[in-house]
């Protein structure tokens, strides 16, 4: 074996050199550990780049095809780079079925006037105030019409803005106030009220709201209520009903160049046979007037909405109201029934006529089984016929009214166990339909009483002496 060395150390020092030891018969272990010992002395000082030492000579073996392998493979250096980060995969898209949208639904606006189809702008200010202090968001169509076809989610709970016919309030109050809270909103236009003058928007001024962010609608070209036929023959009035429902559709996407993908039925007036007429057309959502919420399975044909009234506050507080977040906005027209009415030679205007109800607003009762009681004596025009109410857990309740007409109570059937109750109350004054909503709590703790259910200060009442029903004015809507 031989090998080149460095000019300072041609010859290996004699230790370094394999060999026998001395007196010893045969190579062991101490005689090689010592080799290997010296010839790594060597190298340390600059020996030979390859020491003349038979491996066979230390007890090393040859490596294997399999060994070497393994060996250039752990000297690959990307074996030991950071694995790369996978990214992180989506979720399957999954559909909210469960949301629920409340339309509203408004008409004019004015700057100080309120009747049920015209609202001050302040009002309207505030109206839009309550939601966004609520935090309650306000959808666009366009993310509703979304997800109703099962392309994108909503939130559980949302608004969405409606405007109707065309005012040109719509331009001149709504358009600054909802640019202020930048909530998205769509205007359902009638042709014949359109470009007209007077009180009508301009195409400029329409224009202006599709600049906003608003989404244009139709709502026909007569406004006349399409499930009167009067003396049409029958293929007259289906020619009428394809016309007011496909010629004001065209009639708008030609003049303002946008798509027309939305119906409100005038009055809300329709039948099944218009609703499916008006989706064979192309119209994918087509509103009414009826006060309910949306959910994603409710016919595109009927979707309710809730018309806003500028004279009182019942169905904004019914719109706005969602299971678990309460109510927004407390009815101006209701009060306690224990509360006084402030005299009329001591007030500074005549006071407004207020319903008188128990359990009052926002209070907090014991009683599990209350009767709720009415007391509408400063009203004198309102029908008690008309009287209607709706109890959360129940539906609409029957009603019972004194011999004057002038009172109504509904004993509760069964012991209340949610700690919130809502009621609406609505009537007719003069012909027209009003509608006012309270609510009140019950005390959480009699939930874990008895089957009595008497609350620590219904308890307390009896025990001083004091009267078990709750009611100041039991015994007069009794009769007793």
């Amino acid at each position: 074996m031989s090998s080149t060395c460095s000019p300072r150390c041609a010859n290996p020092p004699a230790a370094s050199r394999p060999g026998r030891r001395r007196g010893c018969g045969r190579v062991g272990f101490a005689p090689r550990l010592g080799a290997l010992v010296a010839v790594l002395a060597w190298l340390a000082l600059g020996g030979c780049s390859e020491p003349q030492v038979d491996p066979s000579q230390l007890g090393v073996r040859e490596l294997t095809e399999e060994e070497l392998a393994m060996n250039a493979a752990l000297e690959d250096p990307d074996l030991y780079a950071p694995p790369e980060e996978e990214p992180d995969e989506e979720p399957p898209f999954q559909l909210n079925q469960g949301a629920q949208v409340s339309i509203l639904g408004y008409h004019d606006f004015s700057e100080s006037r309120a009747t049920d189809m015209i609202i001050p702008v302040d009002k309207f200010r505030a109206q839009m105030q309550a939601i966004n202090d609520a935090e309650l968001p306000v959808i666009s169509m366009e993310e509703f019409l979304a997800w109703r076809r099962g392309e994108a989610n909503i939130p559980d709970y949302s608004i969405l803005i409606t405007i109707d016919d065309g005012w040109l309030g719509t331009h001149t109050y709504a358009l600054p106030v909802l640019q202020e809270f930048g909530f998205p909103f769509t205007c359902f236009l009638y042709t014949n009220y359109v470009n007209i003058g007077g009180r009508s928007m301009k195409f400029d001024q329409i224009r202006e709201l599709i600049e906003a962010g608003a989404e244009i609608g139709s709502h026909s070209i007569s406004h006349a209520a399409m499930t009167r036929r009067g003396n049409r023959s029958e293929e007259a009035y289906q020619q009428w009903l394809r016309d007011e429902l496909l010629g004001s559709k065209e009639w708008l996407e030609e003049r303002l160049g946008v798509g027309i993908r939305t119906f409100a039925y005038p009055f809300g007036s329709y039948n099944n046979a218009i609703a499916e007429m008006g989706l064979e057309l192309g119209y994918e959502a087509l509103f009414t007037v009826n006060g309910s919420k949306v959910s994603w399975d409710t016919p595109a044909g009927e979707l309710g909405r809730f018309i806003i009234h500028g004279n009182h506050d019942g169905n904004f507080e019914l719109a706005t109201t969602f299971r678990g977040r309460g109510a927004l906005v407390a009815s101006e027209m209701v009060a306690g029934i224990g509360d006084e009415a402030q005299p009329a030679d001591q007030a500074d205007s005549p006071p407004e006529p207020r319903i008188r109800v128990w359990p009052e607003p926002d209070s907090l009762i014991g009683e599990r089984m209350p009767r709720i009681e009415v007391d509408f004596s400063e009203f004198t025009d309102v029908e008690p016929e008309s009287l209607r109410m709706s109890v959360t857990g129940l539906g609409p309740v029957p009603l019972q009214v004194d011999d004057a007409g002038r009172k109504a109570w509904f004993q509760m059937p069964y012991k209340l166990r949610n700690a919130d109750c809502r009621v609406v109350l609505g009537f007719e004054r003069n012909g027209q339909r009003e509608n006012v909503a309270w609510r009140f709590r019950v005390d959480p703790y009699p939930l874990y009483l008895g089957d009595d259910g008497v609350s620590p200060m219904a308890r307390e009442r009896e025990d001083s002496g004091g009267e078990a029903d709750p009611s100041p004015a039991a015994a007069a809507v009794s009769g007793g």
